[in-house]
């Protein structure tokens, strides 16, 4: 895991230039005004009653579905997609520390090339063979000839 932290912090300043630096965007939109505006109601949710939680929260039920027109182009309700979220079950876990950075590369590889189904095909019997593969592929990157 350190050499995978090293390897992306030594990319990271590598594609920096002395001119280039970190910088923090604030987009002008009405959401955070209206969501300071409304503070003092979201964070009066001490009570756990349902019908005061629910006169609490409103404001964001209001001012989402506005957010959702803005960014869709006044899509219709059967336009939009609601997300999904679910958590198969045959995505191999890996309890080992030393492993868990190659198993979460190769995770995200697979995932990235053929979505769920790819997640599931790696096993803990590839973690060997990707390591070198990887370990490979970050020595030539840092030491290109």
């Amino acid at each position: 895991m350190d050499v995978l932290i090293q390897y992306i912090s030594l990319d990271r300043s590598r594609k920096m230039t002395l001119t280039s630096t970190p910088k923090i965007a604030f987009y002008d939109t009405n959401f955070p005004r209206s969501l300071m505006h409304h503070y003092g109601k979201l964070t009066k949710t001490a009570v756990k009653d349902r019908a005061r939680f629910k006169k609490d929260i409103n404001p964001i039920t209001i001012v989402v579905p506005h957010i959702l027109n803005y960014t869709m182009g006044q899509q219709s309700n059967n336009g939009r997609k609601p997300f999904v979220i679910t958590r198969p079950k045959e995505i191999p876990q890996n309890n080992n520390l030393t492993e868990s950075a190659i198993m979460t590369v190769l995770l995200i590889q697979a995932h990235a090339l053929n979505g769920i189904d790819g997640s599931q095909e790696v096993k803990e019997a590839h973690l060997a063979a990707a390591a070198k593969h990887l370990a490979v592929l970050i020595y030539r990157d840092i030491n290109p000839a």
